[in-house]
């Protein structure tokens, strides 16, 4: 009777753990300066310039209809709704004990570099397209969120943390954290321009760091 029992209560766990949330929190998105209409599983929704809102999603298969083009796209964990077909960035960056900087392996983050625009950035960066319908979340920062100036290490001497930005606002989030602001930059694209030398042609980031920003 027990051995019964046991599996019977076994393959309930199994079911529960399968079926798992049945709705999640998703991110309708309209980073443009212009009204957004579109229509998610046949229903419209409006968003103005600029604005963000969460609604709760059933999990499995959707549809959407935006920019006179229609999307298939599949919802299992929480995420952003990329209705304005926008370019999206995830940044993955690192936190740290100045006084355990040599603890910190090689690998914490990959040497590596994405072209944004004509232009190269470098870090542990993703670019998701705007062919991209819906981006499922693997960030800890979300677009509202900033990455905070300091966190608790809890005793390690390094942690990583990725947050996901409008395309604009990484590129003025990466300039910041070069020491660019847009000021700068107006004035740089101004000399080069006067020189003749689009900056884009120059195949680099407007930053004078080559390395993954490390935050203090």
């Amino acid at each position: 009777m027990n051995r019964l029992f046991f599996n019977v209560l076994g393959c309930a766990l199994i079911l529960f753990s399968a079926c798992g949330k049945s709705s999640f929190n998703v991110a309708l998105d309209n980073p443009t300066k212009e009204n957004l209409t579109f229509e998610v599983d046949k229903k419209e929704y409006k968003l103005g310039p600029n604005e963000n809102v969460n609604i709760e999603m059933e999990a499995g298969k959707h549809t959407l209809n935006a920019n006179k083009n229609k999307y298939e796209f599949e919802v299992k964990e929480d995420g952003i709704l990329n209705a304005a077909g926008s370019e999206y960035v995830l940044w993955k960056d690192v936190y740290f004990d100045r006084k355990k900087m040599d603890d910190i392996p090689a690998d914490a983050l990959k040497d590596d570099s994405v072209m944004i625009d004509g232009i190269k950035y470098y870090g542990e960066i993703k670019v998701f397209s705007k062919e991209t319908p819906y981006i499922q979340k693997a960030w800890d920062y979300d677009l509202q969120t900033p990455f905070p100036d300091t966190i608790s290490l809890n005793n390690q001497s390094f942690i990583t943390k990725q947050k996901i930005f409008r395309k604009q606002d990484f590129i003025d989030e990466y300039n910041i954290m070069n020491g660019i602001d847009a000021e700068m930059q107006q004035l740089m694209d101004s000399v080069l321009k006067a020189k003749g030398v689009d900056l884009k042609d120059l195949n680099i980031a407007p930053s004078t760091k080559t390395e993954e920003v490390i935050k203090k």
